[in-house]
């Protein structure tokens, strides 16, 4: 990625901000044929300038009229950037909505469109089938290792790793958790249950490394388990195969992924759908609210691998739908990993339902944890449509799903208007969940394993 045209492309789009009495002049002084046949550069300045003076309906006719010759990676961080500098402006605006909208949608239409190209067909008929043991002993040992951040050193610390000891340790099992640093000097005078490798841990290791790690791990547990929480980027999909002979169980987070299908694993891919719900949480309440009314929100973090969620979120605000938007940090909180947690939860708590957006910028549609942490919370999850997710719980049964903006928008008053209906709803998706996939349900699944 070019950060300095990045900065350039930003400069000039921001030109018309910063020096506003230059504004008019900006957007009068060029005809269209002139703007149309710009640069890039100049097109943003045009654009920016229109933004800036509130000149909304012209800008909405410029940009449908505009081409933007920008590489892929540098416009979809350019929507990016541009997105989260003008969505503080532009929320209680609703000229200023659209306009933004529709020049985001010019510059990267596949992929601000992409739910609009899914192709994953139709929702996969028949829940999926786990064992589960009858009793829970609590004399099981084992460890997690875990990265400890999310995107690298200075981002927000993952959570993931403490978060499957918490779910665990709730259950009475015996956990530690260590970080990937410490998989190379680790060592015990007993021999532990099992443990739970991050996949990253691996990541810059040559393969015979990773043998002879794991090897010898092997002595400290008699059970290997390989976790990816991002299985449905593929990014480890050359590697898991290696290790087959290495490891007892593959743990894939995403049972959509190319590598849930491998032959090579066959039972011993983990089909568990997550890692522990926010029930787990010792400061997490999830009493009921009042459902004489039912409220909405989102929260969540808008990403480059998903930028489609700027067409959602622009969308709600277009329309004016009642949906409290929340959108979260994708670097560094400052906080512990469960204490980020805990708020994220308080969030996801504070409204009847909360709505979830699945597509990726490739437009596939992995099934998502939020999606899990809203039934543990017992609140209602209104989601974009996920055929893989059909392996879990049941639309109009469980939950409610979309796949267009009026379908959104329909659900939303339909809803409102009708919180019996979605107290229901919720009930039966809150009961589901915790007859199958809540925290103690990971415990009793993975004790077959072991």
């Amino acid at each position: 990625m070019n950060f300095n045209i990045l900065s350039y492309y930003m400069d000039s789009l921001y030109y018309a901000q910063t020096h506003p009495h230059l504004a008019d002049f900006l957007f009068s002084s060029k005809n269209l044929e002139q703007v149309r046949d710009a640069d890039a550069a100049t097109k943003l300045m045009h654009i920016g300038g229109l933004l800036t003076t509130g000149r909304y309906e012209e800008c909405e006719q410029l940009v449908s009229q505009l081409g933007f010759d920008i590489e892929g990676v540098e416009r979809s961080y350019l929507v990016l950037v541009i997105f989260c500098n003008y969505y503080p402006r532009c929320a209680s605006n609703p000229g200023f909505v659209k306009a933004l909208l529709r020049f985001l949608e010019a510059l990267s239409p596949d992929e601000l469109l992409a739910h609009k190209q899914f192709e994953g067909g139709a929702p996969q008929n028949g829940l999926i089938s786990l064992d589960y043991a009858s009793q829970l002993s609590s004399s099981v040992r084992g460890t997690v290792f875990f990265r400890e951040f999310v995107f690298g050193n200075g981002t927000r610390k993952n959570e993931c790793g403490p978060r499957i000891r918490k779910a665990l340790a709730s259950q009475g099992w015996d956990m530690s958790f260590r970080s990937n640093e410490e998989i190379d000097t680790y060592s015990s005078p007993s021999q532990a249950d099992f443990v739970i490798i991050d996949v990253w841990a691996f990541k810059m290791m040559s393969i015979d490394t990773i043998y002879a790690t794991l090897s010898r791990l092997r002595r400290y547990f008699r059970k290997i388990i390989m976790l990816d929480i991002d299985g449905w980027a593929g990014s480890f999909d050359g590697l898991l195969p290696l290790l087959r002979d290495h490891v007892d169980y593959v743990w894939l987070y995403c049972t959509g992924s190319a590598m849930s299908k491998d032959a090579g694993f066959g039972e011993r891919c983990i089909q568990f759908p997550g890692y522990g719900g926010l029930e787990c949480l010792d400061t997490m309440m999830t009493t009921d609210l009042d459902w004489s009314t039912c409220t909405f929100s989102f929260v969540g973090s808008v990403q480059e691998y998903s930028l489609n969620r700027i067409y959602w979120i622009l969308e709600t605000l277009r329309l004016n739908l009642p949906i409290n938007i929340t959108i979260t940090r994708p670097d560094n909180d400052g906080l512990d990993p469960l204490e980020s947690q805990r708020l994220y939860g308080e969030q996801l708590a504070e409204t009847h339902a909360s709505i979830n957006f699945v597509t990726r910028r490739d437009g596939s549609r992995p099934y998502t944890g939020r999606a899990f942490e809203v039934f543990s919370l017992n609140r209602l999850l209104i989601q974009e449509s996920c055929p893989e997710f059909h392996r879990f719980f049941v639309d109009g049964e469980h939950f409610l799903e979309f796949a267009t903006i009026e379908e959104y928008a329909a659900t939303v008053e339909f809803l409102r208007l009708r919180p019996n209906i979605a107290r229901k709803i919720c009930s039966q998706g809150y009961q589901f969940y915790q007859e199958r996939y809540s925290c103690r349900k990971l415990a009793q699944h993975l004790q077959t394993l072991l």
